[in-house]
């Protein structure tokens, strides 16, 4: 997962160079446990393809069910709030940061292409339905949860050794096969920083409209999920 904690840890550095080195000695930090993650991701697509006999129409879905595989520790830093222009000392902090999250990923396919209008009798058919969908896994995976300006983001992929899903005749004419698409969900700063130890759940969620890949449609995809964190001493 250290891929997709990359945008963190960058956005992280120009924070830190863009602040004295007596305003990092004074930074602070707030912990917590990111006690559970679990949610689904469901992809929507539609199609084209052309042949001799005229134009195929395709569709499909794919669902990825994820959820975390253990608790991971949170570490949020917090520097001195800054006016931008005059370097004036402002009151309390900015928090942010993010930690990889190991998880499970199940996913669910669907498939259909009507049948080519007026095909020769020479010409092979093409399947009304593939044989191999449904659902495959769990797989391991991660996704990564993190906390800036207001908001719990959560983003996930698989990395490049991990097992895919293999399936042979369930096509996925899509994107964001094996990412799940960039989700957050509001929790206040005044919440974050409370000194509460009760669980604290966040919903999540994210959507995305694409074109098709092949031919004429679109693709929706919608992520939801819920994070729970504890805050830690």
């Amino acid at each position: 997962m250290r891929t997709f904690l990359a945008g963190l840890v960058v956005a992280g550095a120009f924070v830190a160079l863009a602040l004295a080195p007596s305003a990092q000695a004074k930074s602070r930090f707030l912990r917590f446990q990111v006690v559970s993650v679990k949610g689904q991701q469901t992809a929507n697509w539609t199609g084209t393809r052309g042949s001799g006999c005229g134009t195929i129409h395709r569709s499909g879905s794919q669902t990825i069910s994820f959820e975390s595989a253990r608790p991971a520790r949170l570490r949020l830093r917090g520097f001195p709030r800054r006016n931008p222009r005059t370097g004036k000392r402002r009151r309390g902090f900015d928090y942010f940061g993010g930690v990889a999250v190991p998880a499970s990923w199940t996913y669910t396919r669907t498939f259909q292409q009507s049948t080519p209008p007026g095909c020769p009798p020479d010409e092979e058919p093409v399947a009304a339905q593939a044989s191999d969908c449904g659902t495959k896994g769990p797989h391991p995976a991660g996704f990564t949860v993190g906390w800036r300006g207001g908001f719990v983001e959560f983003r996930g992929g698989l990395d490049g050794d991990v097992p895919r899903p293999i399936y042979r005749n369930c096509e996925y004419e899509g994107v964001h096969e094996n990412t799940l698409i960039d989700s957050k969900g509001r929790l206040s700063k005044r919440r974050l920083t409370s000194r509460s130890r009760r669980p604290i759940r966040v919903n999540v969620s994210g959507r995305m409209k694409d074109p098709a890949v092949e031919g004429e449609g679109s693709q929706t995809t919608v992520l939801e999920a819920t994070v729970t964190l504890r805050r830690l001493r």
